[in-house]
């Protein structure tokens, strides 16, 4: 008896097939690269975001810290004036400010507090001899600056008085050498962040 010869073969793939699957293959990975590119970049920009808020809420809250333990009193230099436990000055342009605080530390004693503006970086420095608040800066004893935020464009700082007024500096004459403002606000524009505006009340 004669067996029935087997015609099919084992059928491979021709070229042109594997080279649809291969371009096929190429879109398909180059669609998920895009896309996982694309949420790589949201995820650093998020990141780089959150870390920027997370700065500028830190400076905030230390700029109160300074405020909320203002010394409740004023004070005499050695010079034997009278001065505010507080005072501070801004440029019309932003290019400039700062403010010089009196507070007392965990061991009671006082502590000499200053926030500058400079190059571009809000500047925190304390300084060493709080008699020397105010005083003229040769022979200030202080501290290192330490740079609490970068890539800042302007600084304002207005101050509030007994009439609700806001004022550029303070004090704002001899009386109120001794007194504190009501109320202190700080305004900082970030490159590229726009401005961040915050208000103080003084107890």
């Amino acid at each position: 008896m004669w067996r029935g010869l087997r015609t099919d073969r084992a059928r491979g793939f021709t070229l042109l097939e594997v080279l649809v699957a291969l371009a096929v293959f190429a879109i398909v990975a180059a669609l998920a690269y895009r896309g996982l590119d694309s949420i790589a970049t949201t995820r650093a920009r998020l990141d780089q975001e959150m870390r920027m808020w997370r700065r500028l809420e830190l400076v905030f809250e230390r700029v109160n810290l300074d405020v909320t333990q203002v010394a409740p009193r004023s004070w005499k230099d050695s010079s034997d004036k009278e001065r505010s436990a507080v005072q501070g000055t801004t440029s019309t342009t932003g290019s400039e400010c700062q403010l010089d605080i009196l507070r007392f530390g965990p061991d009671h004693m006082p502590v000499h507090v200053r926030y500058s503006f400079s190059n571009n970086q809000f500047l925190l420095t304390l300084i060493a001899d709080a008699d020397t608040i105010i005083a003229s800066g040769s022979g200030m004893a202080h501290y290192n600056s330490n740079v609490l935020l970068d890539h800042v464009e302007r600084c304002e700082m207005s101050f509030l008085d007994s009439t609700n007024t806001w004022q550029s500096h303070w004090p704002v004459s001899s009386a109120a050498d001794r007194t504190r403002p009501r109320g202190i606000r700080l305004r900082l524009t970030l490159t590229g962040q726009g401005q961040f505006e915050r208000l103080y009340y003084l107890p």
